[in-house]
């Protein structure tokens, strides 16, 4: 299809992707995969260590995890591997299709001039302490979520990582720089262009 308005104005595209998500599937095709991650797939150490203690709260355990484990915890060893096969599947999905639209963009040639940023709104206990899912408890497994972003090839990267803590919250700041916004509105959030040059940010974050 040609848009030529696409010469003049900027392109915006959100993908949201739903997966992985419970209720946990095997994708179609990916049934060789699924055995092949079956035979190397086990539990976190921190399981057995949960295991071993018949999954009683540990002295240096808060109090809430008890209601934790009642609700989000996995006490049999297969049903968790089954649970940890079927997130990895679901997460290999998910670079499938990421895949397919960055081969597209570059099919269009629209993927050097453009910036991509794929986050994750929060992360997977998948097992860890005898837990899964996501809830109130702050462990990093939770909070720590991946921030990959491609930028145009118009803005110099010198650093492949940032090593100073970053966040969500500066994502569209960032975004807002290199479009040359600078929005009136207060925001919690700090471009990591700076950080992206230099290598590192603001440490004291």
């Amino acid at each position: 299809v040609t848009n030529r308005s696409l010469d003049e104005h900027p392109m915006y595209l959100q993908l949201d992707i739903f997966d992985p998500h419970q209720p946990f599937s095997i994708p179609a095709g990916f049934e060789q995969r699924e055995r092949e991650l079956r035979a190397v797939i086990g539990v976190p150490d921190s399981y057995h260590e949960a295991q071993s203690r018949d999954f009683q709260r540990a002295s240096y355990e808060p109090e809430i995890i008890d209601i934790y484990r009642r609700y989000w915890g996995i006490y049999d060893q297969q049903a968790l591997i089954d649970y940890r096969v079927a997130y990895a599947l679901q997460m290999e999905l998910v670079d499938h299709v990421i895949g397919a639209v960055l081969a597209k963009l570059k099919e269009l040639k629209l993927y050097d001039d453009m910036v991509v940023a794929f986050i994750s709104d929060h992360g997977e206990m998948n097992g860890r302490r005898a837990l899964v899912d996501k809830g109130v408890y702050l462990y990093p497994d939770i909070i720590r979520v991946p921030l990959v972003m491609k930028l145009p090839s118009s803005v110099p990267r010198e650093h492949p990582t940032v090593d100073t803590p970053a966040s969500l919250l500066d994502v569209s700041q960032t975004f807002f720089e290199i479009a040359g916004i600078r929005p009136e509105a207060k925001f919690d959030g700090t471009s990591l262009l700076p950080a992206i040059s230099n290598g590192s940010g603001d440490a004291n974050r």
